[in-house]
């Protein structure tokens, strides 16, 4: 187990002014006169919040001022997880938890990591036995016979994970819930999921794929915005990973968790992202605007232009929005007093996945799957008052890309696995070896 250096509370309590939740300051200064303000939350999260054999973080962050703390838990009474065998005398099984690091250039480390039964840690990113590629970047969590770069996923879905940002610059913190991917064997509850060659990519030739792992959306959308700007200078960052896709089954190489997913051996190494977006205000005007790269870190304006600043915002005044169908007594403040400044985006990744030249597909216009890569990711927002919020992305549950004529032996794209798999691993009743594999194994 970690022992960081600094404790939950510390990253709270730096700076003299009082912590403030951003949607709760900004929505009190900006939407005064607006009836629903009791009604908007303080966050969103997606749906994925069920224990999994791998979850993604999509932002981590100790630059200058910056800490991250990353809890993970076991919520199994029985699954042990810190490499101790588990057995009835006959069955042995084994797990630990595996963390890839990708920084900004999708540099790569990685760390094992030991929860007992029932466990949580809590990792303090300023630790140097975390062994960070990088000052900020996403990773990718997940299960593994052996916590290293050559072991074997497996399915224990046991996992939780929260993200916690401290920013002492600026005097606030926000926290998120990891996103969950359920791993899936055909072995069941500690089979194996994938085996991986030399370089920890998912080689049939050492075993291959004998399970796999629910997709990550490959369209994703920021629920809401606050334009950038404005008397209190609100500002954001957007941060999406395209993290290897881990549930394809076909080829020789397929991506696991954790493997390099800008290899030349891939689709369009390097370019893990092209999305089309779409920027919606809060009176349904919308503008296009494409983004790529291999993992979006960057502002709203930065990365939309000037659309996304409050100077430029169409519902100022009542009559910038479409009509009273489109219920402008909502979408604006009254009189003279400046509108809501909100929105949201719509992000669908067209960026496909898998190895090239996979067989039975070369034919298929881009030598690839052609199912597109799936995303995760938070938008933070802050301004000048010491007031900061966090909003995880929410996903579109379709597979994307072409679901007709798949190779043989590739995967499906079933988005969730909940319904598909045993949950005997995380049993509340079972305390014990020998109900562990009476439960699980019927033995």
């Amino acid at each position: 187990m970690f022992h960081p250096f600094h404790s939950l509370l510390s990253i709270k309590k730096e700076g003299k002014k009082q912590m403030k939740s951003l949607t709760k300051g900004i929505l009190a200064s900006m939407l005064a006169v607006a009836p629903l303000v009791a009604a908007v939350g303080t966050a969103s999260a997606n749906t994925e919040l069920v224990p999994a054999a791998r979850l993604a973080i999509p932002y981590w962050d100790v630059t200058s001022g910056k800490s991250t703390l990353i809890l993970l838990t076991n919520v199994s009474r029985f699954v042990d997880l810190t490499g101790a065998p588990m057995t009835d005398g006959v069955t042995t099984l084994t797990g630990q938890v595996h963390i890839e690091w990708y920084d900004k250039s999708c540099t790569r480390t990685d760390v094992p990591v030991e929860l007992s039964p029932g466990d949580v840690d809590q990792l303090d990113l300023t630790n140097p036995s975390l062994a960070l590629p990088g000052t900020q970047g996403y990773a990718d969590i997940d299960v593994r016979d052996t916590a290293t770069t050559t072991g074997t996923s497996v399915q224990f879905n046991v996992l939780l994970g929260t993200v916690v940002i401290g920013d002492s610059t600026n005097d606030f913190a926000i926290a998120y819930p990891a996103a969950s991917g359920i791993g899936s064997s055909t072995l069941g509850v500690g089979g194996n999921i994938v085996a991986r060659a030399n370089d920890g990519s998912g080689n049939a030739a050492v075993g291959g794929w004998t399970g796999s792992f629910e997709p990550f959306p490959a369209r994703v959308f920021v629920p809401m915005f606050f334009a950038e700007g404005g008397p209190i200078n609100t500002q954001s960052l957007l941060a999406i990973a395209a993290l290897p896709n881990g549930n394809w089954a076909g080829g020789a190489l397929g991506e696991p968790p954790g493997a390099d997913a800008v290899s030349t051996s891939l689709i369009n190494p390097g370019t893990l992202i092209t999305a089309n977006t779409e920027v919606f205000d809060g009176c349904e005007n919308h503008s296009s605007r494409p983004i790529s790269g291999h993992y979006i870190l960057s502002s709203l304006g930065s990365l939309f232009g000037t659309i996304i600043n409050q100077t430029n915002w169409h519902n100022i005044l009542p009559e910038d929005c479409h009509g009273v169908s489109n219920f402008p007594h909502v979408d604006e403040a009254s009189g003279a007093v400046p509108g809501a400044f909100i929105g949201w985006i719509d992000i669908p990744n067209s960026a496909d996945i898998g190895p090239l030249n996979v067989a039975g597909l070369s034919t298929r216009g881009d030598a690839g799957d052609e199912f597109d890569r799936g995303m995760v990711g938070v938008l933070v927002e802050s301004n000048d008052t010491a007031q900061g919020d966090v909003t995880r992305l929410w996903g579109d549950p379709a597979g994307g890309g072409d679901h007709l004529n798949v190779a043989t032996g590739s995967r499906n794209t079933r988005y969730t696995n909940v319904d598909f798999v045993d949950h005997c691993d995380i049993d509340a009743s079972i305390d014990t070896a020998a109900e562990f594999f009476l439960a699980c194994f019927g033995f």
